[in-house]
């Protein structure tokens, strides 16, 4: 049974012989979190995290007059936003 497995393994390219055992040879879930049985990529939880602060600052926080560092801090958060997203995207289709 054990010897059906290591072959599908060889034949995926996933291991590979070394000395008396097997090595993996390729990462196949490199940078994802497990939830239940789906892997979903580490960048949607920076993306969440980065959403969260974007409505934080533009409800709880959202000063009376603009400030140019209160401007700065959203720029900033929906550009990161942005980026995390597309690298989510990204790595989802990799999958």
């Amino acid at each position: 049974m054990a010897h059906y497995h290591v072959a599908k393994l060889l034949d995926a390219g996933l291991i590979k012989p070394e000395g008396d055992g097997y090595v993996a040879d390729k990462t196949v879930f490199e940078n994802m979190i497990k939830v239940r049985k789906t892997a979903i990529p580490l960048q949607t939880a920076f993306a969440v995290f980065l959403l969260t602060s974007a409505i934080v600052l533009l409800t709880v926080m959202r000063p009376s007059s603009t400030y140019a560092s209160y401007v700065f801090a959203l720029l900033v958060i929906v550009t990161a936003l942005c980026v995390t997203t597309f690298e989510a995207f990204r790595a989802a289709r990799a999958i």
